[in-house]
């Protein structure tokens, strides 16, 4: 079981080259190539979700998430906004839920398939010290720094954003200050705000149908 804190904002339309500049000026990113994951759609509840996450060859992953409490608007530099979250995740890889998720597979009512294609960057909070980490480094403490290139339905989205992980009590403190630090030496060459802010089971809801 992880506990994590979130914010996201998605775009319709390809990724912009110049969002991809800037996000990977700097430290190099890790890309964590291309894959499908397929969502199972809640109608009308953005407060869970569940997923079949692509790993190829046999190494799929079963994921389950639910929010803990509404979700809160975070004021971050340069006027950026947007609508932060507290997650409780729980992954099985195991052997013994591989017949069920087949079985999810093979019913493909309620069921979407997101492609991906996802590069990080990492910071690491181990220590009381801000500290920008290979995105392959696993620190206790820290946050991700996500840029996706998303296909739904036929429809290209992308999306940029930030998930803080560790202690229950003190991630979200983590991604304020990580999202705090990020955008402040680094402003955004778009308009990030409540507008286009939302969890991934929101931003889901547009697919419902």
């Amino acid at each position: 079981m992880q506990t994590s804190a979130e914010i996201r904002w998605f775009s319709q339309g390809e990724l912009p080259r110049a969002i991809r500049e800037w996000f990977f000026a700097g430290p190099p990113s890790a890309s964590e190539g291309n894959r499908v994951d397929r969502y199972l759609l809640f109608r009308n509840s953005d407060s869970v979700g569940v997923k079949i996450r692509g790993g190829g060859e046999g190494k799929d992953i079963f994921e389950i998430k639910a929010r803990q409490s509404l979700a809160e608007t975070m004021e971050l530099p340069h006027g950026i906004s947007g609508k932060t979250d507290c997650w409780i995740k729980w992954s099985y890889s195991e052997p013994a839920v591989k017949a069920w998720t087949e079985a999810l597979r093979a019913d493909a009512s309620g069921w979407v398939e997101v492609e991906k294609e996802r590069w990080l960057r990492k910071f690491s909070l181990d220590h009381a010290a801000l500290l920008e980490v290979p995105a392959t480094e696993r620190p206790i403490e820290g946050c991700s720094v996500e840029l996706t290139r998303i296909a739904v339905n036929g429809q290209a989205w992308w999306s940029f954003g930030f998930e803080a992980f560790g202690q229950p009590d003190r991630v979200r403190d983590y991604l304020q200050t990580v999202a705090s630090h990020f955008l402040k030496t680094k402003p955004p060459l778009l308009s990030f705000n409540d507008g286009n802010s939302d969890s991934y089971p929101g931003w889901l809801l547009n697919f419902q149908s």
